[in-house]
């Protein structure tokens, strides 16, 4: 009660994302009141909302890994967001994933993305997402990269040249162990008509591959093939 009382009295008050950092973290050494900072987010005015996400990002990467994972940003996130934010962001998460492993660093990553496909040209969006997942040898999860190759082969025309970038960066970190990968990728040959690529992908497919995960490709590849 004492942490509702608290937020409902930002909704009319000017208060700095240093102070709200400070706040939770005080909360937080309870341990115990994260489903509440979850429970109660959907209830807090955007501009209270938007203070806490600049004290996650400007703040300490152990408070932010305490509550990322719980805040349920799809409502409020388009409110909240801007060009200007997002670079923010997208940096400040980039500098932590150099540090930190965190499944939430991913997560909020891909909302972030989500919200540039859906609000930003697709030349703003292939610049975020070649900034952190190309020109960057981390390893991120493939929800990532499939994300973006899918708003790549949404697009009226797609660029041969970026969706193949991406996918060669898919397959040097994760085509040893997913099959999807290589799927995806016969599947985005096809749709350019470049078919003599598609016999490239399924051999190097059976080549890269885990020995234990081929079987699979090729059966679910013959499916495919026939339907």
């Amino acid at each position: 009660q004492s942490f509702k009382q608290t937020i409902s009295k930002l909704n009319d008050s000017g208060v700095s994302s240093e102070n709200i950092q400070t706040m939770l973290s005080n909360f937080l050494e309870d341990g115990n009141l994260v489903n509440e900072i979850s429970d109660f987010l959907s209830e807090i005015n955007s501009n209270v909302t938007s203070l806490m996400l600049d004290s996650m990002i400007d703040g300490n990467f152990e408070l932010y890994s305490q509550v990322a994972g719980t805040f349920r940003l799809e409502k409020d996130l388009t409110l909240v967001l801007s060009k200007e934010r997002v670079d923010s962001m997208l940096d400040q998460l980039y500098n932590w994933s150099l540090r930190y492993k965190h499944r939430n660093i991913g997560d909020l990553i891909l909302k972030l993305f989500q919200w540039s496909a859906g609000v930003e040209t697709i030349q703003a969006f292939r610049s975020r997402y070649n900034k952190v997942l190309i020109r960057s040898g981390r390893k991120w999860p493939l929800e990532l990269y499939l994300f973006c190759s899918g708003v790549e082969k949404e697009c009226k025309s797609i660029d041969k040249d970026e969706i193949e970038l991406l996918f060669e960066k898919m397959i040097s970190l994760h085509g040893a162990d997913e099959v999807n990968v290589w799927l995806e990728y016969i599947e985005v040959k096809k749709l350019l008509k470049d078919f003599t690529g598609v016999g490239d992908c399924y051999w190097r497919a059976k080549k890269t591959l885990n020995p234990s995960l081929v079987e699979e490709f090729i059966n679910r590849y013959t499916v495919s093939s026939l339907s």
